[in-house]
């Protein structure tokens, strides 16, 4: 199972802005990552949760900079002063350019859906 393990870089806040607040993770070439969204267990201090999360460039935004965007589920912590490890469960979909927020957001939530729902599955299949 493939993971990454590193601090935390500054994002825009978009994320939080449309309701889906996320941790950016650097991306780099020998990560061998491939792109689009995944579900995703992350390790933050001693604790684990799951989530969703965005690998490669914020299309929507016209960004080019690629990196892992990761939204958790159930984190309330606001200041990400650690490093994180983080394990790609599941690919979802590709990566996409949506005509605008409220096509993203209806995304993510779709996103978001289709991820809890593998994740009973995929725990039963872990515990083996």
């Amino acid at each position: 199972m493939r993971f990454i393990f590193r601090k935390p870089i500054s994002g825009k806040k978009r994320g939080r802005k449309i309701g889906f607040p996320t941790i950016n993770l650097p991306l780099r070439k020998k990560d061998e990552i491939k792109r689009g969204v995944y579900l995703i267990k992350a390790k933050v201090k001693d604790k684990i949760f799951f989530g969703v999360a965005n690998v490669g460039e914020a299309k929507t935004f016209g960004e080019k900079e690629e990196r892992v965007e990761i939204h958790l589920f159930d984190f309330k912590q606001k200041k990400i002063d650690f490093k994180i490890k983080v394990w790609f469960l599941k690919y979802l979909r590709k990566v996409k350019k949506f005509k605008n927020e409220k096509e993203l957001k209806l995304a993510i939530k779709k996103d978001i859906e289709k991820a809890k729902k593998c994740l009973p599955e995929l725990l039963k299949k872990l515990e083996k």
